[in-house]
């Protein structure tokens, strides 16, 4: 899979997980409330928090239902600065959905290093282009689009110079229902595409995003807020800060349960090895002279001794001198 570079973090195959906290527009339009919630996801220890660019008039047409909401939302150029100003002194990355050619020129001059495409612009060439050449990460979500959308997607963006995409897969329906999450489709993306696979949880728990992260995403996206109660946008399926904690003290145990692929022992287990082990023992007293057989040898566990996959190494061997029962079996008690 090829990894990404985001300032001083690697994103990909076998790197620490890059948990996202996706404040959308859960601020509600409040400039206040949205630098409250980067401060709030920084004590969470997530690594990012991503945020929706957008202006009203450039990205739906007057009639639109929820145009006047769209209206509502929009930040200036210098909120904008600020709450990405506010990101950095907190150490996060500072993720955006850009929505329009404006809203992408805007995070491009204040300095956003990441974009990342809503699934309703999947479909829409010119726009996929536009943002590719800006060579910057593209995290493309997947949420309203099926297989030959999303390879013409990634033509797309490959023939505009732009290698650097993550695919994140989620449902788009909030909130997520368990037999709707289709967990599977990680796995189809890790073999059919040489490209990071992320995550966007849009349930109301934590079990999702723990599974997604184990099958294989190494980008988790989840949706948080800082009161659900008061039901801003996005909020249905959003978690606030303690339990956005919960969320990444998990992933960051996960992370640690993966260890390493190689299968050989570690010094824990080495301590376990000599009370665990069976060895080649005598079934009963053996006296001396006699020929070693299946009937008078034993696997049991003992300190020291021969492995059991060593037995034709004794079989038809005469014992040199008594071997009481129990007694481990080797080869200087045998005339070679």
């Amino acid at each position: 899979m090829k990894k990404i570079k985001l300032g001083n973090k690697i994103i990909g195959t076998n790197e620490h997980i890059f948990i996202i906290a996706e404040a959308a527009n859960n601020h509600n339009g409040d400039f206040e409330t949205a630098k409250r919630m980067i401060n709030a996801a920084a004590k969470t220890g997530a690594d990012a928090v991503k945020f929706q660019c957008l202006f009203a008039e450039s990205f739906a047409v007057k009639e639109h239902k929820y145009y006047n909401l769209y209206k509502k939302l929009e930040f200036t150029k210098d909120q904008w600065i600020k709450l990405f100003k506010t990101a950095t002194e907190n150490n996060l990355e500072f993720i955006v959905d850009v929505n329009d050619r404006k809203s992408v020129d805007l995070m491009d001059s204040i300095g956003v290093k990441i974009f990342k495409i809503h699934t309703g612009d999947l479909r829409n060439p010119y726009f996929l282009e536009y943002v590719a050449k800006k060579k910057k990460p593209m995290i493309l979500h997947l949420g309203l689009v099926e297989m030959e959308d999303l390879k013409n997607a990634i033509a797309i963006i490959e023939k505009a110079g732009n290698n650097k995409i993550i695919l994140m897969h989620g449902f788009q329906d909030y909130p997520t229902k368990s037999k709707h999450i289709n967990l599977n489709i990680l796995n189809m993306l890790q073999k059919e595409f040489d490209y990071t696979i992320g995550f966007a949880d849009h349930t109301t728990g934590l079990t999702a995003s723990i599974a997604g992260v184990a099958i294989g995403a190494t980008v988790l996206e989840k949706h948080f807020t800082l009161d659900k109660s008061k039901k801003n946008i996005d909020w249905e399926s959003a978690i606030e800060p303690p339990v956005f904690k919960k969320l990444v003290n998990e992933i960051r145990d996960l992370e640690e349960m993966f260890g390493s692929s190689n299968l050989v022992l570690s010094e824990t287990q080495k301590k376990h090895f000599f009370t665990t082990m069976k060895h080649i023992v005598a079934k009963k007293d053996i006296a001396a002279g006699e020929i070693l057989t299946l009937e008078n040898l034993a696997f049991k566990r003992s300190p020291q001794g021969l492995y059991p996959y060593n037995v034709d190494k004794v079989i038809g061997k005469k014992v040199k001198e008594k071997i009481r029962k129990d007694e481990e079996i080797t080869l200087e008690k045998l005339e070679i």
